[in-house]
């Protein structure tokens, strides 16, 4: 029996890998698209985080994922197009 996977589980482990991969404390994501086939979910949108207070954009950017029917990382491409200076 497959397991329904849901958007907000999408976005919650999609979050976390660019929270890992950029060294973010947290970002907000919008995906622009899903593509199902093969048992996996190739997710692709964009990403930002933003000062807590000024709500300034730090880093944006975007992103190509693809994860198993699991929901393991399969890839992951990171396009930042707006970096903070470390």
């Amino acid at each position: 029996m497959n397991k329904t996977v849901t958007i907000e589980e999408l976005k919650r482990v999609v979050k976390n890998i660019i929270r890992e991969a950029r060294e973010l404390p947290y970002s907000d994501v919008k995906f622009e698209s899903i593509e199902r086939e093969d048992d996996k979910y190739k997710i692709s949108g964009v990403y930002e985080y933003r000062a807590l207070f000024t709500g300034d954009i730090i880093e944006a950017g975007e992103f190509e994922i693809v994860l198993d029917k699991n929901l393991e990382i399969v890839s992951v491409k990171i396009f930042p197009k707006t970096e903070r200076s470390k």
